[in-house]
């Protein structure tokens, strides 16, 4: 999710922009005092909600608020004003909220809970294996990195397996296959299955059945 806030008073921009923040932490959030520049931003990023302050010198909110939902229609637009007089144009941008000064948290809350336009998750980048030659694993274009080269070999003959049950004595046999006591591996092949889903998750691929 990415948000914009805006705000030409750098003490209320500065107040806006950690509010959004104990609300939504991880969020990606760029914040303006220039409404001009959030402008420009905009046709940069895709922005899923836009915090609006209504009255600015260099450009109005309400102005504002029409540009930016002429380049993305479904961005989210919510006004933070101490002029409660500009409602009937917010409701009439059909805009997702309207906040009254002195920004908190609360208010913020409770307009990221009643978004008019739900939030688009973006598509994460897809794994990619390269199996002729050496195998190779990619994040869209990156090449993931295994700390340990069993690891990989684990993970490649996973991909064989074209999620096919196989049992962990069968993994060790194949991942050791000259050794004769395999079986010794056992707590090995434990370490290597924690670093296979630790490398999965830090690229943002969760593992929910451990």
């Amino acid at each position: 999710m990415r948000i914009l806030a805006v705000d030409d008073e750098k003490i209320a921009l500065s107040g806006l922009v950690s509010s959004i923040k104990k609300v939504v932490p991880d969020v990606e959030l760029l914040g303006f005092q220039s409404p001009m520049e959030a402008l420009e931003a905009t046709k940069e990023k895709v922005f899923d909600v836009a915090f609006l302050d209504v009255e600015m010198r260099e450009m109005d909110g309400i102005t504002l608020a029409k540009r930016l939902k002429a380049i993305h229609p479904k961005i989210n637009i919510i006004f933070t004003t101490g002029y409660m007089e500009y409602a009937a144009s917010a409701i009439a941008l059909r805009v997702s909220g309207y906040v009254s000064k002195p920004i908190t948290p609360e208010k913020i809350r409770c307009e990221m809970d009643e978004l008019r336009n739900p939030i688009e998750e973006e598509p994460k980048e897809k794994i990619r294996v390269k199996a002729f030659g050496n195998f190779e694993v990619y994040i869209g274009d990156k090449l993931l990195k295994f700390q340990n080269s069993k690891t990989k070999e684990l993970f490649a003959y996973l991909i064989d397996r074209n999620g096919s049950m196989c049992t962990k004595r069968e993994i060790i046999n194949v991942l050791w296959d000259d050794d004769e006591n395999a079986f010794r591996h056992n707590s090995y092949m434990n370490k290597l299955r924690c670093d296979l889903i630790k490398t999965l998750e830090n690229e943002g691929f969760s593992h929910h059945n451990r």
